[in-house]
């Protein structure tokens, strides 16, 4: 888990989690994102050249610890890419940090097709357990769900803008490493051919411009029984539970303005990456 803003010596700390989720086995997807979870790249001698410095801390101490520090009346917004394994354990740990943290999260799907079961996408199907805590816990909490993330596409267009940061360097032929290697997965797996889509930057494009997604706010449930449905969220979008809303879920997002951001980012990283000096 990283957590921005904690930094030692001009370095930001990545925290160990949880290496399972709250009640099942754990899960890996290597048939979309590679036997590393970075498909398509050689990282030899990245993690020797990129010291990182080493904390015990556990995650929930250091969300708390986030929280504690922040002047009367912010609040910290937890940006969550992967199950709410750690968010849960925090959440029940330090409920009194409740009112002033915000979640967003890339996760779920409403009304498409599962990515890693018919009705089920895989950050939710990993620990749907621990995504109900986080739905029940009354934290405000964002979901940009595939529904959305599949529509922003690495397309032709994109794929161009990218190789061409840094005249051609090599943080963008890593980038573009990466793409491939997705949009090779995508299609034989999914049918994708218009590129890959790109899912946990579109949930921190909602943390910087909200203004650019369309949502509704409902009431979600996940699915924790179901034996053909395990993961599947559900949002009951006209009420018929009579359960106040507990979720933002995204609808759309300008894919435009995402990419141009997006572009702009790869194109600020280029200028200071080590990776360029290997």
């Amino acid at each position: 888990m990283f957590i921005s803003g904690a930094s030692w010596g001009g370095l930001e700390l990545v925290y160990k989690g949880s290496a399972v989720p709250l009640v099942r086995k754990s899960q890996i997807c290597p048939e979309i994102h590679g036997e590393t979870g970075l498909g398509g790249v050689d990282w030899a001698g990245v993690d020797e050249y990129l010291e990182v410095p080493e904390t015990t801390e556990a995650p929930a101490m250091a969300m708390h610890r986030a929280v504690s520090q922040l002047p009367e009346g912010e609040t910290l917004t937890l940006l969550v890419t992967g199950c709410m394994t750690n968010i849960a354990l925090y959440l029940r740990q330090f409920p009194q940090d409740i009112p002033r943290v915000k979640v967003v999260c890339m996760g779920g799907v409403f009304r498409e097709r599962g990515n890693t079961g018919s009705w089920a996408e895989f950050n939710a199907q990993i620990d749907p357990e621990a995504l109900q805590v986080v739905l029940d816990s009354g934290a405000p909490l964002t979901m940009i769900p595939l529904d959305v993330t599949h529509t922003v596409l690495a397309d032709e267009g994109v794929m161009k803008r990218i190789g061409e940061i840094g005249g051609g360097s090599k943080f963008s032929g890593v980038i573009t490493q990466l793409l491939m290697f997705f949009a090779d997965t995508y299609k034989n797996v999914f049918g994708f051919t218009d590129g890959p889509p790109v899912h946990d930057p579109v949930a921190a494009f909602y943390i910087t411009h909200p203004e650019a997604f369309e949502t509704v706010h409902v009431h979600v449930d996940v699915e924790c029984e179901g034996t053909h449905t395990a993961g599947a969220t559900c949002a009951d979008w006209f009420g018929f539970g009579g359960k106040p809303a507990n979720c933002t879920v995204a609808l759309k997002v300008d894919t435009k303005a995402f990419w141009d951001e997006m572009i702009d980012a790869l194109i600020s990283i280029d200028k200071r990456t080590p990776l360029n000096e290997m």
